[in-house]
């Protein structure tokens, strides 16, 4: 999935015209996105490639920083003043998470350099549910017919905040009570 975010308003010098940035994702499984052409929502153990496109006179050098930490230096001139830099990030992981991917494209050391950023949304899996037995529960664990007892399933680690169902069989329960907690 390619999803070009073409930057016009960027009130960029005379020296670099246009800049533009897409985002693909290598996807092992479906990847949520918004019906908007300007974001791409990606889950965790997604690879994905960065482009970044820019048209300039004199030949602009370009560059990827992520969080503000240099990854990538290397870019190609291709037809025209057209200069791409493609960054590869294999793997997203949960640590990526709102991680800022940045480019810069320099052709002057009298100005600084323009530079398009992007902050990395994922989807995030629970990384832990578990069920709390009732604290009134009788001795060794034994429950008693015909008598109510309240029962906690909690889920941690996921974004957005898991949907927890509830099931007997296999007919899901209805009547259940949810609370967010963070």
């Amino acid at each position: 999935m390619l999803r070009k975010i073409a930057l016009k308003d960027l009130h960029a010098s005379e020296e670099i015209s246009k800049l533009y940035i897409g985002v693909t994702a290598v996807e092992r499984q479906p990847l949520g996105h918004s019906s908007e052409d300007t974001e791409t929502l990606l889950t965790d153990k997604t690879t994905s490639e960065f482009l970044f496109t820019i048209v300039g006179r004199p030949e602009p050098s370009v560059r990827w920083l992520v969080n503000g930490v240099l990854v990538d230096e290397e870019y190609e001139h291709n037809t025209g003043d057209v200069i791409e830099n493609r960054l590869l990030w294999p793997a997203i992981r949960r640590a990526d998470y709102a991680a800022v991917f940045t480019c810069q494209a320099a052709n002057s050391h009298l100005v600084p350099p323009k530079e398009v950023s992007l902050v990395l949304d994922m989807f995030l899996r629970p990384l832990t549910v578990d069920i709390k037995k009732p604290s009134e529960i009788g001795e060794g664990g034994v429950l008693t017919a015909e008598r109510r007892y309240e029962v906690a399933c909690e889920s941690a680690g996921s974004r957005p905040p898991a949907a927890i169902s509830w099931y007997k069989g296999k007919r899901q329960l209805k009547r259940i009570t949810v609370s967010d907690s963070l």
